[in-house]
């Protein structure tokens, strides 16, 4: 048998570079940094203090989502057995920052009933029309802007899925306060998800 081939000149040249993977590094901690703030910043609004997202958010690592490195924010977040809502943050390197709200089983059939009032700020926001609420791509979901979907659709997607999503993604080259818009997004949807929004 041949002895295997050296590295390709490519693979050895990411393997030398030392700097490389310190600013990955950096990256990497300025990014989670910035998701505690987020965190944190939520965490003030009083409707979570006193409601049922009483508890801290968890950052999530990931090194391949599709090949590439992740980090999650799921805060505010609430499981239970008959289902769950979570406002997720998520960064995937090379791509974009997006902003999700998902809900599951009780707290779908909750929201579901309060559609028709979602404000209007919100209806621009994507709304996933795939059957896997774990997709981070748009593309994947087959998301349609909310105000861009027809009854019929909305009705249709309503009956065969168990879960509602909505996305906002941000393109990372054209940068974004991640903390500033992160708590400015779930501001706007937390009169919605609590019931006590008036448009």
């Amino acid at each position: 048998m041949n002895p295997p081939e050296n590295f390709s000149s490519e693979t050895l040249s990411h393997l030398a570079d030392a700097a490389f993977w310190i600013q990955f590094r950096n990256s990497a901690a300025e990014v989670e940094s910035r998701l505690l703030l987020l965190r944190d910043q939520i965490g003030q609004d009083v409707q979570i203090r006193e409601g049922i997202f009483a508890q801290p958010g968890r950052i999530t690592r990931g090194q391949n989502y599709y090949g590439f490195p992740y980090r999650v924010l799921d805060h505010p977040a609430y499981f239970e057995s008959g289902g769950f809502i979570l406002f997720r943050t998520i960064l995937i390197w090379g791509h974009h920052v997006s902003f999700h709200l998902i809900a599951h089983g009780e707290w779908k059939n909750i929201l579901q009933q309060r559609l028709a009032s979602l404000p209007d700020a919100l209806k621009p926001w994507l709304f996933s029309m795939d059957n896997n609420p774990w997709e981070w791509f748009p593309a994947e979901s087959g998301a349609i802007a909310f105000n861009a979907l027809t009854d019929r659709q909305l009705s249709d997607r309503l009956q065969a899925a168990d879960f509602i999503k909505f996305s906002r993604y941000h393109p990372i080259e054209n940068g974004l306060n991640l903390v500033d818009s992160g708590h400015l997004y779930w501001r706007l949807w937390a009169p919605w998800v609590a019931g006590t929004d008036e448009s």
